[in-house]
Formats: structure tokens, C-alpha cells, sequence
């Protein structure tokens, strides 16, 4: 039990202090003012209605949200600012949305929405403006793309495109609130701090990477700067890595562009803010003292880079390895303005478990070159050459994206793919084939399965012809991606080198993939199945194929000549395999699998006659079965037997 004081009782606020620890306690009644008539509640600057008064420059925003806007912004009319915004990398829109009633009678409630609208690649937000404590947040509800958001958002992603780009969708954009009681938390630990205000961590989605939402706790200071404290509870045995390193503190400090809101609705006044991580010699933050030894960072907006930047080219770089809501990266240079130049210096990837560091390098020319290198792989480096990416795309495959190219000082290649990603087909129902990847790289199970490293790297070899797969991990997962894009060829070459009598939970769960595509009928799918059901027979229960041998054999021997030439499977296979299909068939095989099995050993014992004999096959005919549910299998005789004479 906790005692506390009354500090002030008031019509909407009670507040109470906790006796010996510093901390103040208000709880706050709902507040029932009607937003929509209120001066100020919606943004001032937001007159011009959207997409009524575009300028002519400006119709790449209408061309991103046209086709979305009646689906994820259903009667909500747009406004957004006067100037032209044509040249933004980033575009705001605002609008209220009538809440659901629950009753005809019921006044109109509504719920401020704010748009973001990014130009290349093409992407939207949607935020809730929520009132807290008579301050007023907003709280990121949907992305379009999760790849390019800071938050992760709860909830199973789901495939949408938004103007052509395929990406994985979060969120439900409808999402409206009612008017609620709230709680703010303050402290003051000493009079060199002062009071500080609990901000939680949902008032900064998509404002903040959500990795480093994760790790500190903020709180605001009188000055609306925000101090993050590294959260202790977090470093916990069962993530080590995620959490081990020197104490730090994250510093985010706001430079307001137009003076003080007085319209009561925290809606009328902009800022500009810096991220800073600051080291510190222990995390008590009564006692924050720097540490000297080590180097103050800034973190670098991708999002906000302009396009023609290399912060920006290299963002949609690391987006291929993880969302950036887990890309972090940091500048050394001294940071006066959130306007101001940096440098590029360090790359971390939490999730991914990678690190990049900028070095220097003297070219042959004597041209000096700033290359990121890699933190894990030593004398290796990110790549930035068109010539390689393009060269390791043709070798992983098109529709095959999610990789860095790395290299070394003899220009040796690396592809460096992500094991955190979960890869799925865009569709698994069935319906038609899909050879277009979607990335799940928030499934907690997925990623608790791997080890301590959790990428593949795959050295390209000398001739530039090929991949090499060091590990069988690796190997089982490339073996994956080339099945969901439909490189059969390449599955079934690579079938031989993933198999082994025992498995890690990592190797496990990519074998465990195949049952998802049990749906692909193409007659290639069908042979690399059995290619694998035959290389795994004796190994027992360690590689069970999640499929059934006799549905597949049937299939692949009626789709028998329309099989590439590259994924056929042998003879002495295929009798292994009718093996297997004779003692799973009932009471008998099928005529189709008897006369394959009749084929396949007169071609086996072929090898031992003499040139001038043949060997004769004998088949048992087949008669066609009519399997279409809507033919009548009786003619209709009917006017035939018409016994009425038509003279």
C-alpha cells in the first residue's frame, strides 16, 4: 500500500501526492467540450479543402490517396495547409470523423484525424489527435506500409497496395474514440531537474523508432523536453543481447516555430526535435553524470530525407534488412538544429542483431571514400554499386529483395539476407499462383527459434555464377524462398544439400514452411516435393514431409509431361516412391500408378539387356471419367419415345 495526500480537488481533477517518493498522481474526468465547434481544435492552418483546390504541381498527393481514401477515410472531409506543398517530402491533411452511435439519440461525437501523406516511395498514416490530461497526443492507428513506419503496430499485417506498390498494411484506420478519464503521473526528484511529466510510450508512436520506445522510459521536463531513461525491468535474462551495454540516456529536445498555443487544444503551435543518446556513467537520474570516455549520437530521420539523399538511399537499403522502426542511424557531428548537416557514422539493426560503422578509405585515385562495415563480419562492407546489386539479384532472383550486398577489398560479394523475416506467398488460398513475397518480421515465435546470429550470409562465388550456402539454415531457407517464388529448377537442385538426421528448432521451423505451399499444383511443385519425400525417407520422425506421397505421385505422374527436364526425378526414385504409394494405397494402387510402376521397371531392367532385345510394357487401359458435376450421364431419349405421330 501506497500513502498519499490530497494536494487539490477541482471540478474535472483530483490530484494526490505520494507521500516519501516524490510522485504526484492526477486523474482527470472526460472531457466533454464539442471539439468540431471549438476555435483551435482543428488546426488554423488547415483551411484549403483537399482534393477540391490542388494546385496543378500538387496532384501526386491525390494520386496516392484517391484510390484509398473512400475505403480508409470513409465521409471524413480533408483540409490541409495553403502553401504550396508540392516540392514536401511529407504532406499533412486533417479532418474530423463521426464516432458509431450506439443509440439514434445520441449527440454526434467525433474524432480528429491526421494524415500523412510521403511522396516516393508512396506511403500513409493515419493518426488519432487524443486528449490526455487536457494535452492533446496523437497516436499512430494505421500505416500502409509497414516496412517504411516507425511504430509496429498491433494487429496481423495484411498485403495492400497504395498506388501500384505492393507492401504489408497495419492498423485500422476507422478507429475512432469517446471521450475518457485520463491519469497523469509527475515527479520531482530535485530542484536541478524539476518537475517531469510521464509521457507514455503510445503518445510517441511513429515519432520515435518503437525499438527505442521498447528500451527507455520518457518523461517531459518543464521545458517540453523529453529525458528517455533505460528501462531496467527490460534487461532480462531471456534477451541479453538486445539489452547488454554501457547506460545511456535518449535526450529529445523541441524547437518551436511559432510561439505559445493559447488555443487550448495544443494544435496550433509546431516543433522541430532532436534525438540525442547520451552516455552516462549509471541510469539513476537523480544522479546523471556523462561519461566523458564515450561520444554523444544524433539519430537521422529517413523518412524526412529528401529523396535525391544518401541518407534516404541508404534507408531504403536497410528497409530490405528490417522495418525501420528497428533501423537506427546515428551521427557523430555536433547537432545544434534539427536542420543542420550530419555526417553518416553508425548503423544498428536490434532485431537483426547487426551493426555498421562509417571508416574512411583512401582509393586508388586518391579520392577519399567513406564505407559502412560491418560490426559482425569482419573486412566486409555495404556495397552500394548498381552493377552488384543487380548481379546478386539475378542470382537470388527477382522477387527476391530482402537482401544487403556486402563485399571486401578484393571485390569479392556477399548476400546478406535477414532471418527474421518470415516469407510467405501474397496469396495462399490457392486461387492462383503467386510468386510475390510478403515479409513477416515481427513473429516472436520465428524470431525466439534462432540463434545467436540471426542472418545468412552467402558468399557469391569467384565465377559470379552462383551462391554458396554455408550452413544447412541457410541452406533450407534459400531453398524456401526459391520455392515461394517459383524457381523450381533451384529447389530441386538444392534438395540433396538440405537434409539431416537432426534438426535445430531454427531448421526446424523453415522445414515447417512447406506445409504452406501444399497448394501449388504445378507440375514442377509436384516433382520437388517428391524429390524431397524421397531424400527424407529414412530419416524417421526428424523430417516428416507435410504432404501426402500418393496425392503427389498421382498428380506428378498426370502432369507428367509438362515437367521440365530439370526437375525430373529418377527412375530408381520413382520405385522408391511407388513403394511408398503401395503401402499407403487401399486395398491396391490405382491403374495409373500400376502401369507407372510396369513403365519404370521395364526402364530399370533395360540396363542389363542384350542391344539386340527390347523389353515389352504391358499396360492395363485406362477409360476416361467424366468428373464434371453438371453432365447428364443418361441421354435424353425423351423425343424419341414420343409416341404422338407428327403428320
Amino acid at each position: 500500500e501506497v500513502a498519499c495526500a490530497e494536494v487539490m480537488h477541482t471540478t474535472n481533477r483530483n490530484w494526490w501526492r505520494l507521500v516519501g517518493r516524490r510522485y504526484d498522481v492526477e486523474f482527470w474526468n472526460s472531457d466533454r467540450r464539442d471539439y468540431p465547434k471549438s476555435r483551435g481544435a482543428l488546426p488554423m492552418e488547415f483551411n484549403r479543402p483537399f482534393p477540391k483546390k490542388l494546385r496543378a504541381s500538387e496532384r501526386w498527393i491525390v494520386e496516392v490517396l484517391k484510390d484509398k481514401a473512400p475505403k480508409i477515410l470513409p465521409d471524413v472531409a480533408l483540409f490541409m495547409k495553403a502553401n504550396n506543398q508540392a516540392d514536401e517530402t511529407m504532406v499533412q491533411l486533417v479532418g474530423w470523423m463521426e464516432n458509431p452511435k450506439t443509440k439514434e439519440d445520441e449527440p454526434s461525437q467525433y474524432t480528429l484525424k491526421e494524415v500523412f501523406i510521403r511522396h516516393n516511395p508512396p506511403t500513409i498514416e493515419i493518426y488519432n489527435v487524443r486528449e490526455h490530461a487536457r494535452r492533446f497526443f496523437r497516436i499512430l492507428e494505421y500505416t500502409s506500409n509497414m516496412s517504411l513506419c516507425l511504430d509496429e503496430i498491433k494487429g496481423d499485417p495484411y498485403p495492400d497496395r497504395v498506388n501500384g506498390v505492393l507492401s504489408l498494411s497495419a492498423g485500422i484506420p476507422m478507429t475512432t474514440f469517446s471521450p475518457a478519464p485520463s491519469l497523469q503521473i509527475s515527479r520531482n526528484l530535485s530542484s536541478a531537474i524539476g518537475k517531469q511529466v510521464f509521457i507514455p510510450g503510445r503518445f510517441l508512436t511513429g515519432l520515435v523508432p518503437s525499438t527505442l520506445l521498447d528500451q527507455y522510459t520518457f518523461w517531459q521536463n518543464p521545458n517540453d523536453d523529453m529525458v528517455g531513461y533505460e528501462d531496467v525491468h527490460t534487461s532480462d535474462a531471456e534477451n541479453p543481447a538486445e539489452n547488454s551495454g554501457p547506460p545511456t540516456v535518449l535526450k529529445i529536445q523541441l524547437f518551436h516555430s511559432n510561439g505559445t498555443d493559447k488555443s487550448g487544444f495544443c494544435s496550433n503551435t509546431k516543433a522541430h526535435g532532436t534525438i540525442q543518446r547520451v552516455p552516462v556513467l549509471e541510469t539513476n537520474p537523480e544522479t546523471e553524470k556523462i561519461d566523458p570516455n564515450r561520444q554523444t549520437v544524433t539519430l537521422l530521420n529517413i523518412l524526412n530525407a529528401p529523396d535525391s539523399s544518401q541518407l534516404k538511399y541508404l534507408g531504403m537499403l536497410l528497409s530490405r534488412l528490417d522495418n525501420l522502426s528497428n533501423v537506427l542511424v546515428w551521427s557523430n557531428s555536433p547537432v545544434s538544429q534539427p536542420t543542420d548537416r550530419c555526417s553518416i557514422d553508425t548503423i544498428e539493426l536490434p532485431r537483426v542483431r547487426l551493426s555498421f560503422k562509417s571508416k574512411g578509405v583512401d582509393s586508388a585515385d586518391g579520392t577519399r571514400e567513406n564505407r559502412l562495415y560491418s560490426n559482425d563480419h569482419d573486412g566486409l562492407y555495404i556495397s552500394l554499386s548498381t552493377e552488384s546489386r543487380k548481379l546478386c539479384e539475378n542470382l537470388v532472383g527477382q522477387n527476391i529483395a530482402h537482401f544487403l550486398v556486402l563485399q571486401n577489398e578484393n571485390d569479392d560479394l556477399f548476400v546478406l539476407m535477414p532471418g527474421c523475416a518470415v516469407p510467405r506467398r501474397l496469396h495462399n488460398d490457392g486461387s492462383r499462383l503467386s510468386v510475390q513475397l510478403i515479409l513477416d518480421r515481427r513473429n516472436e515465435e520465428w524470431i525466439n527459434n534462432l540463434g545467436e546470429v540471426r542472418t545468412y550470409l552467402y558468399p557469391v562465388h569467384s565465377s559470379r555464377a552462383f551462391l554458396i550456402t554455408p550452413s544447412l539454415a541457410s541452406s533450407m531457407y534459400l531453398m524456401l524462398l526459391y520455392f515461394l517464388i517459383g524457381n523450381y529448377k533451384e529447389v530441386f537442385k538444392m534438395v540433396d544439400s538440405c537434409v539431416s538426421e537432426e534438426l535445430t528448432d531454427e531448421e526446424l521451423q523453415i522445414f515447417n514452411q512447406l506445409e504452406f505451399l501444399g497448394n501449388d499444383f504445378h507440375p514442377d511443385a509436384h516433382a520437388c516435393r517428391l524429390k524431397l519425400s524421397a531424400v527424407t525417407v529414412g530419416l524417421g520422425d526428424c523430417m516428416v514431409c507435410p504432404w501426402s506421397i500418393l496425392d503427389e505421385f498421382v498428380q506428378y505422374v498426370r502432369k507428367h509431361d509438362y515437367v521440365s527436364s530439370s526437375c525430373r526425378i529418377t527412375p530408381h526414385e520413382e520405385l522408391l516412391l511407388l513403394k511408398l504409394c503401395r503401402s499407403l494405397s487401399k486395398p491396391h494402387l490405382s491403374v495409373e500408378l500400376k502401369n507407372r510402376l510396369s513403365y519404370i521397371n521395364s526402364v530399370t531392367n533395360e540396363a542389363g539387356l542384350h542391344p539386340t532385345k527390347s523389353s515389352n510394357v504391358s499396360f492395363i487401359p485406362t477409360l476416361p471419367t467424366q468428373t464434371s458435376p453438371d453432365f447428364d450421364m443418361d441421354p435424353d431419349k425423351s423425343i424419341i419415345n414420343f409416341s404422338k405421330k407428327s403428320s
